[in-house]
């Protein structure tokens, strides 16, 4: 018999780097350790929510099951034999096990007293100190070098003031020191004080095809040393984070804690660093994501060397090319990054490269998407000189570009090159202000006042501002006009100005 009670979570789902249990440091001794609240870090995205966890859920919020011993079932007549040939997980958790990490974070947090704390603390109220608040994190590693380094996510280690680690089968913490962290690709590495420590088997990802079976071992909700089953799902699956790595995808459980653990081949290797998973629940839904080892490998060698990674750097905006789109620059097949955006005085700038080129080539690679080439710079080691292979108006160019570095250039110098405004059939346009245009940098622009429904969903919407057809920025109204009468009978791709950013929109030829 199956006894089973269930009490209502205690989890939030919030934003941010890493969750956090908070409590008082002046009643941490009042603190039960059997209850703590946990809570779950993440970013919304599309309806669900992409989460590095390393925390857990309120222990009273588990399953509670009991278990009977009872006389079992008798076996239907017809009952097939039993399946052979599954894979064994204990040689595999015998291998790894030792090598993984539980790695709990401790910050400081200072803040004001509140209401409800004076009357705890007058004292401390009248001499106007500032009370405080340790804030912990759970996460999982494993050990990559016998000299004590260790590898987790960056966003266990993130923003905290202690590292502590606790190996395999000990009950002992040892402090560990952050060499080095990478937010873009979510790698961290970690140093402890101790020798002779069991290194994890390092594989392939490469080798991974879909299907195979994949094992996650990690500290989910702290019950460290947890093996966890299940197959890749897919591979080099980009993200809409942003970040230049295609993480390995898995239907393997991963929970709050579970982040920086290794997954495994059935060989015991590990072949990548759980990092994310995909939820609109706050907790596993069966879609979980790994960072490749070979990309862990490669960022860990980079921090331990100088501490930091060194990104190449371009300056571009880009947005993927839909047919449409492709129909609209002569463009056949669709493919490459059509550029919306330069930044002024950038590497790309300095090529001569601008809004309304479409990138299909970098370094002698071949370029399909603009995550193709985002990842590319971001692996060129800045001042290296290299070939860019673009599409503008109907002809192959090449450009020599020298990279930059990506440390160098922050978000306030970014400046627009290029571009992108009676009524056009199913528009209602207005010219922008000369004042606003100097502003906003560039020469002309059209505001859209009205997108009836021969402007498609999708497209033009209220409130963009055309600053360019196709990679031709316009001076008037009426050399806008001829740009676009020119294009008679083809999709029309226009540079638009929407929520502050730079963007192409395609439009059939009868919208217009």
């Amino acid at each position: 018999m199956v006894v089973a009670r269930r009490m209502p979570p205690d989890a939030s789902c919030l934003c941010g780097a890493g969750a956090r249990l908070s409590h008082n440091k002046d009643k941490a001794a009042k603190t039960s350790m059997s209850a703590p609240k946990w809570f779950i870090a993440g970013c919304l995205v599309s309806g669900g929510v992409f989460i590095a966890v390393p925390q857990g859920v309120r222990e009273e919020s588990a399953l509670a099951v009991e278990v009977a011993a009872a006389a079992p079932a008798p076996a239907p007549a017809n009952a097939p034999d039993r399946v052979s040939g599954l894979p064994d997980f204990t040689r595999l958790i015998e291998r790894v096990g030792p090598s993984v990490v539980n790695i709990t974070t401790r910050s400081l947090v200072r803040h004001a007293p509140g209401i409800a704390e004076r009357h705890f603390d007058v004292y401390r109220e009248l001499m106007g100190e500032a009370t405080q608040r340790t804030v912990t994190g759970l996460g999982s590693g494993f050990v990559l070098g016998h000299d004590g380094y260790i590898l987790t996510n960056a966003h266990v280690v993130e923003g905290v003031d202690e590292v502590y680690v606790r190996l395999t089968g000990s009950k002992r913490e040892l402090k560990a020191k952050i060499v080095g962290m990478d937010a873009a690709t979510d790698i961290a590495l970690l140093k402890v004080s101790a020798r002779g420590l069991r290194a994890a088997p390092v594989g392939s990802s490469r080798r991974l095809r879909v299907g195979d079976w994949v094992a996650a071992i990690g500290s989910p909700f702290g019950f460290d040393n947890t093996i966890t089953a299940g197959i890749i799902s897919a591979k080099e699956r980009n993200l809409p984070s942003g970040s230049p790595t295609r993480f390995l995808q898995s239907d393997v459980a991963i929970n709050p804690g579970s982040s920086g653990g290794p997954l495994v081949n059935l060989s015991g290797e590990v072949v990548g660093i759980n990092s994310k998973i995909y939820t609109r629940t706050g907790g596993y839904m069966g879609v979980s994501f790994a960072i490749p080892i070979e990309t862990a490998l490669e960022v860990s060698k980079q921090l331990r060397s100088r501490g930091s990674i060194a990104r190449g750097f371009l300056g571009i905006e880009a947005q993927p090319v839909s047919e449409v789109l492709a129909a609209s620059f002569n463009l056949d097949p669709a493919r490459g990054a059509l550029v919306t955006a330069v930044r002024s005085q950038s590497p790309a700038s300095r090529a001569g490269i601008r809004a309304g080129d479409i990138v299909l080539g970098y370094g002698g690679k071949s370029i399909e998407e603009p995550s193709d080439l985002m990842r590319e710079v971001s692996d060129t080691a800045p001042g290296t000189r290299t070939d860019v292979e673009l599409w503008r108006r109907n002809a192959l160019l090449h450009a020599a570009i020298i990279v930059d570095s990506a440390s160098e250039w922050a978000s306030a110098h970014s400046g627009v090159v290029a571009g992108a405004a009676k009524r056009t059939i199913g528009l209602v346009l207005t010219e922008v202000a000369p004042g606003e245009r100097d502003a906003r940098k560039f020469s002309c622009g059209l505001l859209v006042e009205r997108a009836d429904d021969m402007a498609r969903p999708g497209t033009l919407q209220s409130g963009d501002v055309i600053v360019a057809v196709s990679d031709a920025p316009f001076r008037t109204r009426a050399e806008f006009d001829r740009l676009v009468e020119a294009r008679a009978g083809q999709p029309v791709a226009l540079l638009v100005l929407r929520s502050g950013r730079s963007q192409y929109v395609a439009l059939e030829s009868e919208a217009l």
